[in-house]
């Protein structure tokens, strides 16, 4: 088991992810139709399901953008 607190799987479905963090999936969608969550950055789309990268996310949320 990983020491660090980072996740061993950074990829999570959307919908895990939204639970996890206390939004709603569609909010989550929101910030992607928006812009605010960036496609192989943030997210990724993959056998059409959404993927969020938990490091990345929790990063853009500690930096408050």
């Amino acid at each position: 088991m990983p020491t660090n607190k980072q996740p061993a799987l950074p990829w999570k479905l959307l919908t895990a992810v939204a639970k996890d963090i206390g939004q709603t999936p569609n909010a989550l969608r929101e910030y992607i139709k928006k812009g605010k969550l960036i496609e192989e950055i943030h997210w990724i789309k993959f056998l059409g399901r959404i993927y969020i990268n938990q490091v990345t996310l929790c990063e853009l949320m500690v930096s408050g953008h």
